[in-house]
């Protein structure tokens, strides 16, 4: 849940929209194929799995299903003002 980007941390995602959709590169003066561009994120993309996955499993549901609270921030005059915001969670 923690990893929505396919270049860097879904490379195989990448690969699998390019050779679907017949994407090609379109800088002329340095190509690079997806499978090369994905070469060099997999490492990366391995690495960050395990940390992002603990991290959903540690506290993703828990953060996610309950209500949000935000803080709204105003500077005016030299003084800043705060205040919290809730936002209720909706069961549908």
């Amino acid at each position: 849940m923690l990893r929505p980007c396919p270049m860097l941390e879904n490379p195989e995602c990448l690969r699998r929209m390019v050779a679907q959709s017949g994407a090609v590169s379109t800088d002329y003066q340095s190509p690079e194929s997806a499978a090369q561009l994905c070469g060099k994120t997999t490492p990366y993309a391995a690495r960050w799995k395990e940390t992002a996955d603990r991290l959903w499993h540690s506290c993703g549901p828990r953060r996610f299903h309950q209500e949000i609270t935000l803080m709204r921030a105003e500077v005016a005059d030299g003084a800043i003002r705060m205040e919290k915001v809730l936002i209720p969670h909706e069961v549908s």
